[in-house]
């Protein structure tokens, strides 16, 4: 990872707090100090501070606080290197690397060729080789200030690839996943289609994909793979442009493709996403969740539509979010439905929205064909319903479910109490497995740099029985040793998933009093599990003295375990 001069850093750290959240947060002077609804939680009452003199932000209400580059990593979902370099360029401050900590793979040229090829995409749709594409753009309905704003471009079949390998390297041009080498030579991944630029929430230039002119090629879209600047798991289509639109209407719209995503901003709904040939995910959530409460995902009516239904439901009850389902006709998308009805009819669909889950446990118990398959469905719904993690959400669940299916509420409600026992355990060997590793992990992730030291010292991956867990902690320690900002890990081809869904984790205090307090389980379940393997091996032990020695060891390591537990009745 490349380290920005520590010089740099200093010269960042030195900026006006207030200079920075201003832009993004409506602040009002409070003696000496600014306050705001805060923006990583919904609130209707300020609890939001923000202390220009000791360059600093506290929420007393969900607990976040930092610096002023805490604040954009947070709020923007940056690496602590990527806030360094986008504060640099907001605040006209020259963004020097130590020249021994050069990357390998070259982020910056990686970003600098993406806008380069927008650039030339743009200008060949609307020359001589672009005509016909921009026919066929127009022939759809949109026109040159929707083209103009989503800065939609073409891709000749035959590119002059002059430019690019001049200015820059081979490891560029195939790190980016738009160009490559074949056995005649370098050819574009997206050659003879138009081009849809994909943003980060900041507006960067960081992936494309491609729409296919010909009517014979079997893939219509072409995205761009994994790179070191882009995951299509974590990015949202239209993102940097709707997320100032989502803050005021506290809502947003998902859909499943770029035209139809367009055609919804130009119809009025500018809070609208698309996702990028993959399900919703939980890195998406983690994305949408600093802007909106409010998600209304938009399927198609037919089978494709259910099972995108039923993919979108496990993925909030994970990141616990409670979205709405609007079904469109069968043979509709957003964008012909729009453009064939316009946007009253549409409306009008938006009105009928339905929760989810609620949506789901109709739609279980309609598909079943007699009491059997009913049944079976409502182990299904059981699980899910299980997994609500508000309880008040889970009565009305409950309700629903009782009243849907013709069985007793109360039958229903205790029946799900093992299943949530289940679901809590589920791939650990213990509940306080879960509490320890996972809450522990949850809270670690949302803490500055500053507050890592006390957290982290003395824990150990041995403390970790969960292989994932224990590999996202290895990575994190890695981090953090190597004096890398932790917040790095997000993006991690890796662990990128499991690490969004530990962000999106309900904490139920602050992160530091969370991470204290795991780190305190952890210790107390490891030195639990030593010395309950100690009196296991006493048992066995073939003298005396390796009987003393273990016994002593025992009680050693229940002194620890006692300690422990004072501390944790305590809150210590």
């Amino acid at each position: 990872m490349a380290r920005i001069k520590s010089s740099v850093i200093d010269e960042v750290r030195g900026l006006n707090i207030l200079d920075i959240i201003k832009p993004h947060v409506k602040l009002t002077e409070a003696g000496g100090r600014y306050k705001a609804c805060c923006p990583f939680h919904a609130e209707r009452t300020p609890s939001f501070f923000v202390n220009p003199e000791h360059h600093s932000y506290k929420c007393f209400g969900c607990g976040e606080a930092g610096s002023g580059i805490t604040f954009i990593m947070k709020y923007l979902n940056l690496s602590f290197t990527d806030a360094v370099a986008y504060l640099c360029e907001h605040y006209g401050i020259e963004l020097l690397y130590d020249e021994r900590d050069r990357p390998s793979r070259p982020v910056q040229d990686i970003k600098t060729l993406h806008s380069a090829v927008l650039d030339y995409s743009v200008k060949q749709l609307f020359g001589e080789r672009g005509k016909f594409a921009l026919d066929y753009i127009y022939e759809r309905g949109f026109d040159k200030s929707t083209i103009d704003k989503f800065l939609l471009g073409f891709i000749p079949p035959n590119v002059d690839m002059t430019p690019f390998k001049n200015n820059f390297s081979e490891e560029v041009l195939r790190e980016s996943g738009i160009f490559i080498k074949g056995a005649n030579g370098w050819y574009c991944h997206f050659a003879g289609r138009i081009l849809f630029p994909i943003h980060s929430a900041t507006g960067a230039c960081i992936a494309f994909s491609g729409r296919s002119m010909n009517p014979n090629d079997k893939a219509k879209y072409k995205n761009s793979p994994e790179t070191p600047i882009f995951s299509k798991r974590r990015e949202l289509f239209n993102l940097h442009n709707a997320k100032d639109v989502m803050k005021k209407s506290e809502r947003c719209f998902i859909v499943e493709g770029y035209f139809d995503a367009i055609r919804m901003v130009s119809a009025g709904y500018g809070e609208t996403v698309a996702i990028m040939g993959t399900a919703f995910t939980a890195q998406q959530v983690v994305q949408l969740k600093r802007y909106v409460q409010e998600y209304n995902i938009i399927l198609d009516g037919d089978e494709a539509g259910q099972k995108a239904m039923r993919d979108s439901l496990k993925v909030a009850l994970e990141t616990d979010i409670y979205p709405n389902v609007i079904f469109l006709p069968e043979g509709d998308d957003p964008d012909t439905f729009i453009k064939n009805n316009g946007r009253t009819q549409f409306d009008s669909l938006i009105a009928e929205k339905q929760d989810l889950l609620s949506y789901t446990i109709r739609c279980e118990y309609s598909l079943a064909t007699d009491d059997n398959k009913r049944f079976n469905r409502l182990e299904r719904i059981k699980e899910a319903v299980s997994a609500v993690r508000n309880p008040y959400r889970r009565e009305r669940y409950i309700d629903e479910t009782s009243q849907v299916f013709n069985v007793s509420k109360a039958l229903f409600s205790e029946d799900i109490s093992p299943v949530r026992q289940k679901l809590r355990t589920a791939g650990q060997h213990n509940a306080l497995r879960q509490l320890a590793e996972e809450q522990y992990l949850a809270s670690v992730l949302r803490l500055m740099d500053e507050q890592l030291y006390t957290v982290l010292d003395g824990v150990s991956e041995a403390y970790f029985d969960d292989e994932r867990l224990r590999n996202i902690f290895k990575k994190v320690l890695d981090l953090y040793q190597q004096d890398d900002n932790i917040s790095g890990i997000v993006g991690d081809s890796v662990f990128g998933d499991d690490v969004a869904s530990l962000l999106a984790y309900e904490l139920p205090a602050s992160p530091h009093e969370c991470a204290e307090r795991g780190k305190n389980n952890l210790q107390l379940k490891y030195y639990e599990k030593l010395r309950l393997a100690d009196i296991k091996a006493i048992a066995v032990a073939q003298s005396e003295d390796e009987k003393n020695r273990l016994s002593s060891e025992a009680q050693e390591l229940l002194k620890k375990v006692m300690d422990l537990r004072k501390r944790y009745i305590n809150g210590e």
